[in-house]
């Protein structure tokens, strides 16, 4: 399967420090997907997060980044590793569409957690990105 051309929908490190996230956990709570980026406050001192909602999701895979992957899709990455993309012409959200017979709008999303050395990648309906909170 082929993952077609990648879309940027958000760049982390517009708001990540420069060294990247301090951790990531995620949680599934009934059909959605969540991922929690945890990152240092660089103005004062402390922890902030990022809540990262997939909504409706149908599938996802997560694994160690880089190394191998279980997923039979060619990735076409061209410069987006540590952003947030989706793939329009994703062949693998054409199967899950396909298998739904079209009642659900499901989209491919990608991203590459370069400080966790963490791949995630998500067939859902849709995605939104939490605003900042204060961990400590």
């Amino acid at each position: 399967m082929e993952s077609g051309q990648p879309v940027i929908q958000f760049d982390p490190y517009d708001w990540l420090p420069g060294h990247g996230e301090n951790g990531i956990k995620i949680r599934e709570d009934r059909s959605d997907l969540y991922i929690e980026i945890s990152y240092d406050d660089l103005s004062r001192s402390g922890e902030l997060r990022r809540e990262l909602r997939f909504t409706r999701t149908c599938c996802f895979h997560r694994s160690s980044f880089p190394g191998p992957s279980l997923l039979r899709i060619k990735f076409q990455e061209l410069g987006t590793l540590g952003k947030m993309v989706k793939y329009p012409n994703s062949e693998a959200a054409a199967a899950w569409r396909m298998h739904f017979k079209n009642t659900r709008a499901i989209d491919h999303y990608g991203m590459w957690f370069l400080s966790a050395n963490l791949m995630v990648q998500a067939f859902s309906e849709s995605y939104e990105l939490g605003d900042e909170t204060r961990v400590s």
